[in-house]
């Protein structure tokens, strides 16, 4: 991978690990993103070791990149369940 990191795969049908990613700093890199993002799609879970993000980094990292990705129909519907709570 052009990257620089590796992905090892759990299991044939579902789960990845993902080594040698930042996550603090992948939002810098459209490249890396990509592929991140590919490889949740490949594998549905992925999996990243040794981060140091706060609770909330990660809340928002993964809400900004759902919602990125995510058709027009989609991100309606998340709003319409939202506003329910």
């Amino acid at each position: 991978m052009s990257c620089g990191f590796r992905i090892e795969q759990y299991t044939p049908a579902i789960g990845a690990e993902i080594f040698g990613v930042d996550l603090n700093t992948l939002a810098e890199d459209q490249e890396a993103k990509d592929a991140v993002y590919d490889a949740l799609v490949k594998y549905k879970v992925i999996f990243f070791r040794d981060q140091e993000l706060c609770c909330l980094q990660m809340l928002i990292w993964n809400w900004l990149e759902a919602l990125e990705n995510l058709n027009h129909s989609t991100q309606s519907i998340l709003t319409q369940i939202v506003q329910l709570k």
